[in-house]
């Protein structure tokens, strides 16, 4: 089982590593794209600073990854359900400390909903829905993204009670609230450094030319408004 658990791991994890935010930003605009915006090698920081095509892109390229790490860990080893949740955890874990990025990556949330495509029938469905709703009842997607990361764990349970599965998207979950902490707290302190959903929606992407810094984007936002 070990062997199993360890080659699952291994595998999923190098596919998470391919992170097309990044490369995108290296060929296209040749920038490091965790140095511009909101300073996110993910999906939508792909959107505000190279655009919603190439963004859309990336976002989908982060959400095939995470399904296939966990169909092809199902087609190859259908026997146990926990390593599945194995190969979730660790494509996850290779999109957010890639190791040719320094261990610098994304936040997950494309990955995420990705391996809750291929994890079972309603998992999707329900991570998908929380996190529409979280995020349009608050405005604020980072609180959609613990709402579905919570609801990711929440499905486990159901599924398999107080069991590894649960423990592993307990982890997943954490892992992901975490990288959103920096969030959570502009938020908290009045969202001043935090771009509403709405206003991101709006706009359909960013000029990339117009916005350097983090502190810049939100100067843009304020000006728009």
């Amino acid at each position: 089982m070990m062997k199993k658990v360890m080659l699952v791991a291994v595998l999923s994890y190098f596919i998470g590593t391919v992170n097309l935010s990044y490369l995108l930003a290296k060929w296209i605009k040749d920038m490091d794209i965790r140095t511009v915006g909101s300073r996110n090698a993910g999906t939508s920081n792909a959107v505000m600073m190279l655009g919603w095509k190439w963004g859309v892109l990336a976002g989908v390229t982060d959400i095939l990854k995470g399904f296939l790490a966990v169909h092809m860990t199902r087609y190859l080893l259908p026997e146990d359900p926990v390593l599945l949740y194995v190969a979730a955890l660790f494509v996850i874990l290779g999109h957010v400390f890639p190791f040719y990025m320094g261990f610098k990556g994304g936040k997950g949330l494309a990955t995420l909903l990705g391996t809750s495509m291929s994890i079972g029938h309603l998992t999707f469905p329900i991570v998908f829905l929380t996190l529409l709703a979280v995020s349009f009842l608050t405005d604020y997607l980072v609180i959609g993204t613990a709402g579905s990361a919570i609801a990711f764990a929440v499905d486990a349970f159901i599924k398999f009670g107080t069991s590894v599965c649960l423990g592993i998207s307990i982890a997943i979950a954490v892992l992901m609230i975490s990288k959103h902490i920096p969030n959570y707290k502009r938020i908290a302190s009045g969202g001043g450094g935090e771009v509403p959903l709405s206003f991101f929606l709006k706009h359909k992407g960013l000029r990339p030319d117009d916005v350097e810094s983090f502190e810049d984007f939100i100067e843009y936002r304020t000006q728009e408004r």
